[in-house]
């Protein structure tokens, strides 16, 4: 599907959104969980409510960090704390306090490092079964062990996927900052290229007729008048540069658009109109108020830059 790029002015808000959403679900999935203990077993509810809050801080606390890429410190003390809990709970309230397994093997997943995570979490899948059996109820078996497995899943790969977006968009702005290095390296070395040796002419005419004015008055005023003359040249050579870099022809302008998106990761191609593009000043301001969206839009992989008569507008392929 293609659409027109207009605004992405929240896109910077969607992993924090999206941490916010995960955490909300995990809090509906375990107080459904900590009703049911209640309307079975209701002289454990207050045992119940408060270990399952005791999960539930931890986990969150997990899933902030994990979220924004970051390892909390101590995490696996809480991942630790929040299995005590849950032992200790067990002989209390019996089976149905398995539901409490459920933040526990999803805090593994986030914490844990490859094999150890699933590892635990394949342990953490079978542990009802010799729990429903020593309390005579193997009929929850299946129901246990796949809520383990469902419930870790629906909240731990959510919270990974948007650690892995945020740490693309902070690669993304790298790459983008870097372009904008590379191309102030290019404008430095253009200046230096252009006027450094003019400057040096300059200095070095400058330097003859200080040395002539005493001796051969004559020689060091054609010196003077050469100097003259290579300075104005210097200075409209200067002025002519600057304008460039301020105020860049409107192709120029697209070609460096289209080499800031692919540093960006973004594959960018040019749908120019017959003849060239126009070079209004207008149209550049369009054309870099549409690469700014355009870098800040998470999900734009391919992009197609359309100069209109009296604009340019940049097409997202997603």
């Amino acid at each position: 599907m293609r659409v027109v790029l207009n605004t992405h002015e929240h896109s910077g808000r969607l992993p924090g959104l999206a941490t916010a959403g995960v955490v909300t679900g995990s809090f509906v999935l375990m107080t459904v969980g900590v009703f049911r203990v209640i309307y079975i077993q209701p002289q454990h509810a207050a045992v119940t409510v408060i270990a399952m809050f005791a999960c539930m801080l931890v986990l969150v606390w997990h899933i902030r960090h994990v979220a924004r890429g970051v390892q909390p410190v101590g995490a696996r003390w809480g991942l630790t704390g929040m299995a005590v809990v849950v032992a200790a709970v067990l002989p209390v309230v019996g089976v149905q306090w398995l539901g409490a397994l459920y933040p526990l093997a999803a805090s593994a997943l986030l914490v844990l490092r490859l094999p150890w995570s699933l590892v635990v979490f394949a342990i953490l899948a079978v542990v009802p079964v010799p729990v429903t059996f020593a309390y005579g109820q193997p009929e929850w078996i299946a129901y246990f062990s796949l809520g383990v497995v469902l419930n870790g899943l629906t909240i731990a790969v959510p919270v990974r996927f948007i650690a892995a977006v945020r740490q693309l968009r902070a690669a993304r702005n790298e790459l983008a900052g870097q372009a904008v290095v590379q191309e102030r390296v290019r404008i430095d070395a253009r200046l230096r290229d252009s006027l450094g040796t003019a400057l040096e002419s300059i200095a070095d005419t400058g330097d003859r007729a200080a040395e002539l004015v005493t001796t051969a008055p004559d020689d060091a005023a054609g010196h003077l008048r050469e100097v003259v003359a290579d300075a104005r040249s210097t200075l409209a050579e200067a002025r002519r540069t600057v304008a460039g870099i301020g105020d860049s022809p409107l192709r120029a302008e697209l070609d460096a658009a289209v080499r800031l998106l692919a540093a960006a990761g973004i594959e960018a191609r040019l749908a120019l109109p017959p003849g060239g593009p126009p070079d209004h000043e207008d149209m550049l301001v369009s054309l870099r108020a549409e690469v700014s969206r355009v870098l800040a839009d998470d999900t734009a992989g391919r992009c197609v830059i359309k100069v209109e008569p009296s604009q340019v507008i940049i097409e997202v392929d997603r």
